[in-house]
């Protein structure tokens, strides 16, 4: 079967660079009826591997039937395990893996899923090559469960969207240690650390120009510019001072400039700096203990199997790390003691992530918007203010971590 006759059989728009020239790779290698990673055995080992929960098994086994009834669907699932898992194409996943809806109807999402699921075996041998014990393999296909839980809560069918972070793992060593989940990645962001060389004082600089509001978020986020009081930072760096306008504690940028001496303080993280990218799974709660024993297993972890890589510290991006949630919430709140734990900077993240995280409706009305946990009335009340919310950054230095355990 080449590859029109695969698009006009599945009736799919199936494009993305270098697809035609995959397809007829994938197709060599190909058998009807081969395909080990359908049959039931397979299926019922991975399920159990992950720990997938009973009430979605039968949803696996009823796609994996449709698949192998139909020889352009088995194809393709063939198709994407090689571009996925063997070639590791840098393609969009979304791309990569299409919907199938007129030809698999409300089953269109597992396809996703069970394909996702056929990585187990290609992630236990990733790993088993660098002696990561099995335990943070399984961990890392807890995302399955969580993600088709929200599908479902989306579409009342079983089914897989986020393709694109469950193949983190695969294409970025994503590594669920604990409660937390922990990806390798540069800091890219335009701030720097700097540390006072006798004591803890650290400054949070912003090390190029960008156009805050008056208020001190970046102007425009959440649609709002501020055309009367906006102002650009500026960094200035010699080999005695540097001058440029730092993030207070609260994580908005300050407009009057700061004069800094070298010899009093050294930059320990900046925008090239190796750290940890951190992401927090849904599936419990934000217990401060949990979180902190994340933290240093994760740097004693990557340590161990990647020794050549230096991490300065953890990375979060998230509206957990929102601020304006402080007069919001009581000051033993989980939300905010992971908050605390962090030095806070501005992002371009406005409030769609908090809308979305704590009112689980699409799209989202105010007037539509349940008001049942603390939180939800609590956000509510503030959004009827004409107030906002913001997706913030955070860093969390490695030597800080350390000192917890001293």
């Amino acid at each position: 079967m080449n590859y029109s006759k695969l698009c006009d059989s599945l009736v799919i728009e199936y494009k993305y660079p270098g697809v035609e020239e995959g397809w007829i790779i994938s197709q060599r290698s190909y058998s009807k009826g081969t395909l080990i990673m359908l049959s039931d055995e397979a299926i019922q080992e991975a399920l159990e591997y992950c720990k997938i929960p009973k009430e979605m098994h039968s949803a696996f086994y009823r796609a994996s039937k449709i698949i192998k009834n139909n020889d352009a669907l088995e194809r393709l699932f063939w198709h994407c395990i090689n571009e996925v898992f063997v070639l590791r194409r840098n393609a969009a996943p979304v791309k990569m893996i299409p919907r199938l809806d007129r030809v698999m109807g409300e089953d269109t999402a597992m396809f996703r899923a069970l394909l996702i699921l056929s990585g187990v075996p290609f992630l236990k041998n990733s790993h088993r090559q660098r002696n990561i014990p099995d335990r943070y393999t399984r961990l890392a296909f807890r995302d399955i469960t969580i993600w088709m839980k929200d599908y479902y809560r989306n579409y009342n069918s079983w089914g897989l969207d986020a393709v694109g972070w469950l193949l983190n793992p695969f294409r970025r060593r994503l590594f669920r240690i604990g409660r937390l989940e922990f990806i390798p990645s540069s800091f890219d962001h335009p701030i720097m650390i700097l540390k006072h060389r006798e004591n803890n004082d650290m400054k949070v600089m912003i090390d190029r120009s960008i156009e805050f509001r008056g208020d001190g978020y970046i102007n425009g986020v959440n649609g709002i510019y501020d055309a009367q009081g906006a102002w650009l930072s500026d960094c200035i760096i010699t080999e005695q001072t540097i001058c440029g306008n730092i993030i207070d504690e609260l994580g908005r940028a300050c407009r009057e400039p700061v004069l800094i001496n070298r010899k009093e303080y050294e930059i320990v993280l900046d925008n090239y700096s190796l750290v940890l990218d951190v992401h927090i799974p849904e599936d419990g709660t934000l217990d401060k203990k949990a979180c902190q024993e994340s933290y240093s297993e994760a740097l004693s972890f990557f340590h161990k199997y990647y020794p050549d890589e230096n991490f300065k510290g953890f990375k979060c991006t998230s509206w957990l790390l929102d601020s304006g949630l402080i007069p919001l919430l009581p000051e033993e709140s989980n939300i905010l003691l992971f908050q605390n734990e962090y030095m806070l900077f501005p992002t371009l993240g406005g409030e769609a992530q908090t809308l979305e995280r704590v009112f689980r409706i699409k799209p989202f009305e105010i007037d539509k918007a349940p008001q049942v946990s603390r939180l939800q009335k609590s956000l509510l009340s503030h959004l009827k203010n004409g107030e906002h919310f913001h997706s913030e950054g955070g860093i969390l230095l490695s030597n800080t971590v350390m000192k917890w355990n001293e």
